[in-house]
């Protein structure tokens, strides 16, 4: 948003809708299902911001949606009661990284999610709180209000400090 990129997020889930309204107040949110995505790119958008979630990517809700990159938060038992198994929770979410998906960005300290990645035929960058990972948050800390700040690592070097809106 700061780099003068015209910013849309598209957000499945309705209730949090206002709330990235709030935290990202020069970005236009779409709430709304994949089917957005169409609009956006008739619009000539360059870049959008999907959530997708497990049960989006079971039902095919984002069919012929080209990603340039994917991300893998984590992988816990909160949908085990739909998907039954980790193992079948985890083949839904691995498959977010289908032949139009070439990036897979995950968080490399969520056991799970590197387990649902396991031979995923894909560049993997991993992010997270360790040094094993590609890029890390180092010195978090609380600035004040609602916000908190680290340095980003990546190969051992600091590459930013980054400030975000949101409490430690």
């Amino acid at each position: 948003i700061r780099s003068g990129i015209d910013v849309k997020i598209i957000e499945m889930n309705k209730e949090r809708c206002e709330e990235l309204a709030t935290l990202l107040p020069k970005a236009t949110i779409i709430c709304g299902d994949g089917t957005d995505y169409n609009l956006l790119m008739q619009e000539g958008i360059e870049y959008a911001v999907m959530e997708v979630s497990a049960h989006a990517i079971h039902y095919n809700k984002i069919y012929g949606i080209p990603f340039a990159a994917g991300v893998f938060t984590n992988c816990t038992q909160d949908h085990l009661d739909f998907f039954q198994t980790m193992q079948r929770y985890q083949a839904v979410k691995k498959s977010l990284f289908g032949v139009s998906c070439p990036l897979a960005i995950v968080n490399g300290d969520d056991e799970y999610t590197m387990k649902a990645v396991e031979g995923l035929d894909k560049e993997i960058i991993t992010f997270g709180w360790s040094e094993k990972n590609d890029y890390w948050a180092k010195d978090v800390h609380k600035l004040g209000g609602a916000k908190s700040g680290y340095t980003l690592m990546h190969k051992g070097e600091p590459i930013a400090e980054i400030e975000l809106s949101i409490p430690g």
